[in-house]
């Protein structure tokens, strides 16, 4: 074998090594934050429901879905971090009062992180984290203006384990 063809074998040793055994890792747009399989953009705006949900579909998404404890959590936890702030989440009952599914799907909601007494009001038909509840969730009116998290599938550098 001549001078050439090692640094072609070793380029291609290195590629099979980094494609086996790199663990992938999630890549998120500026100013969004990984988590799962997700991103997730907390927004500084104050807008109603519907305009925080046509915000998230401009950028690719949908308010954020939330689908188990774990994300309920760390978006909690985020939300924290703007103590006396509201955040509106992909949950609603406008189609069918009583009824929670996600806006972006029409599917039923699989999980609630509802404060006690919540919902409450006949008349409220979207539904956010709330920050007098420690971030649990609560009905709003769609017109009230909030803030908003949008939720995006992750992109993965190399693969995604």
């Amino acid at each position: 074998m001549g001078s050439r063809t090692t640094p072609f074998i070793v380029g291609v040793v290195l590629i099979l090594y980094l494609l086996t055994f790199s663990e992938g890792r999630q890549i998120c747009k500026e100013g969004w934050e990984p988590f799962g399989d997700s991103c997730y953009y907390f927004g500084a705006t104050l807008e109603t429901w519907h305009s925080a949900m046509d915000l998230c579909t401009s950028e690719g998404g949908h308010l954020a879905r939330v689908t188990s404890r774990a994300e309920n959590e760390y978006l909690k936890m985020r939300a924290r971090s703007f103590p006396d702030s509201n955040y509106w989440i992909d949950v609603t009952d406008q189609g069918a009062p009583g009824t929670y599914v996600y806006g972006s799907t029409q599917a039923p909601v699989n999980f609630l992180d509802w404060n006690p007494g919540e919902p409450n009001d006949v008349n409220h038909h979207c539904v956010g984290l709330y920050h007098r509840f420690d971030f649990k969730w609560d009905d709003f009116s769609c017109s009230n203006k909030r803030r908003f998290i949008c939720e995006i599938k992750a992109e993965c550098s190399m693969k995604c384990l």
